[in-house]
């Protein structure tokens, strides 16, 4: 059993495969001295296995926010500052994978089956580096 709750910042797409994909499209994670982290914020579909992390990287940005700011308003928006630009990356690019697992083509499978360790070889171990640090403020 699935359950959503929608709002107007969010649109979500029922796939072939009963799956759900949310596409978030928001500017704040919060407003006043109330936020959001983790899958609440920026829900990832489960193609990278980054929720738990993610959540881990905004418990820390936000503990170190609110260390360095005197207000807590102002520390919100600095952590949803520093977070927002990875965390979408994150869901695009499990987007992007969750989208290329469900091609059923034998042409485009066999491609993709065949490009896979390739790329885990190459390219992509340095953009996982370069998407892993954490911007400082």
């Amino acid at each position: 059993m699935i359950f959503c709750v929608v709002t107007k910042r969010m649109k979500f797409k029922h796939t072939r495969s009963n799956l759900i994909t949310a596409q978030v499209q928001v500017r704040h994670w919060g407003s006043g001295r109330v936020t959001l982290l983790g899958d609440a914020a920026h829900p990832p579909a489960n193609n990278l296995g980054q929720g738990a992390c993610q959540a881990l990287e905004d418990a820390l940005v936000l503990a170190g926010c609110l260390a360095d700011q005197r207000e807590p308003v102002a520390a919100l928006h600095a952590y949803e500052a520093r977070r927002m630009k990875r965390s979408a990356a994150i869901i695009e690019q499990s987007s992007l994978f969750g989208k290329i697992g469900q091609w059923e083509h034998p042409l485009l499978c066999a491609l993709r089956d065949g490009l896979t360790p390739l790329a885990f070889a190459t390219f992509l171990p340095r953009l996982f580096v370069a998407n892993l640090s954490i911007p400082s403020k």
